[in-house]
């Protein structure tokens, strides 16, 4: 039952990882674009590929408690899962602190029912620097947790 909640956890992580890359690779190149039609676009389809990522990030969550509950790892003095949790949770406030606004004061500026924005409202929301930094801590955040998922220093 351990060796399968591992096995489910690791394919859900690299399932979460491939759709939220779309999503945030999708989410740098937009900062690029001045084209009020062709920034919806690229927000929907990052907003689509959250979806998968966000079931898989679930999927990661359970079958990775589940599995350290069965283990004994969370009460075994295991503090690198401690440390894993921790960090996910660093990084999940910075995505949604310094990224989720951003990206939806963008949608919200180029929404269908709304005025088309200025070529400058555009160009200076879209220049925010806020998502470039929660995506380094994103970034880093996942390396860290797969040298602690895969070392397991202490």
């Amino acid at each position: 039952m351990q060796e399968s909640l591992v096995q489910v956890h690791t394919v859900a992580a690299v399932v979460f990882v491939a759709f939220h890359a779309v999503s945030a690779v999708t989410l740098l190149r937009v900062r690029g674009q001045r084209d009020p039609v062709t920034v919806r676009k690229m927000l929907r389809v990052s907003r689509v590929a959250t979806v998968p990522a966000d079931l898989a990030l679930l999927t990661v969550l359970v079958a990775g408690t589940w599995a350290g509950i069965i283990t004994g790892a969370f009460t075994g003095g295991h503090l690198w899962l401690w440390a894993a949790v921790a960090v996910l949770v660093v990084v999940l406030v910075a995505m949604l602190t310094l990224v989720s606004p951003n990206a939806e004061k963008w949608r919200r500026l180029v929404d269908e029912k709304a005025d088309p924005p200025s070529p400058d409202e555009l160009a200076t929301a879209l220049s925010a620097r806020a998502p470039l930094a929660g995506g380094a801590v994103g970034l880093v955040g996942l390396v860290a947790i797969v040298w602690l998922m895969v070392t397991q220093p202490f």
